[in-house]
């Protein structure tokens, strides 16, 4: 039976050693020697049920072990969503500005109202839109109205 196995890394992140069958210790020995090469300490590795981790994926980096159970760690998943939901509202601020200034060289003063409105919309999403959520599904699926999913 092919087993799996989780890494605690010291930057807090874990990691998920799928070895092959039949070589189980001689890769995840590698998998080790790689991550204490890398971190400067010893790491070690628990044997943690094979279950379907598709639906925590996109939160990677937020994931934690607990009694060998990986789950996701719901603030550092916020994090990550919010990091996502900016990168977009980034572009869309850029695209505004270049809209911006072509109603400045139109003198169009109620379009420039109209874009400044949006823009300042923009820039206050991270302190008005709430990921409060109970489950890494609802948390992917939190965006804000409005602004293009990527």
């Amino acid at each position: 039976m092919v087993k799996r196995y989780l890494i605690s890394l010291p930057n807090g992140q874990v990691s998920v050693c799928n070895p092959i069958e039949g070589l189980e210790q001689e890769c995840l020995d590698k998998v080790l020697a790689s991550y204490e090469a890398e971190f400067g300490v010893a790491v070690t590795a628990i044997e943690c049920p094979i279950v379907d981790l598709a639906p925590i994926r996109v939160f990677r980096s937020a994931w934690k072990v607990e009694a060998g159970v990986v789950d996701v760690d719901m603030p550092k998943a916020r994090g990550i969503q919010m990091d996502k939901i900016r990168e977009v509202r980034n572009k869309e601020l850029a695209k505004k500005d270049i809209e911006f200034m072509r109603a400045i060289e139109d003198g169009d003063t109620d379009v420039q109202a109209t874009i400044k409105a949006k823009k300042q919309e923009l820039r206050d999403i991270p302190q008005t839109f709430d990921l409060t959520t109970d489950t890494p599904e609802e948390l992917k699926a939190k965006w804000p109205e409005g602004l293009p999913k990527e």
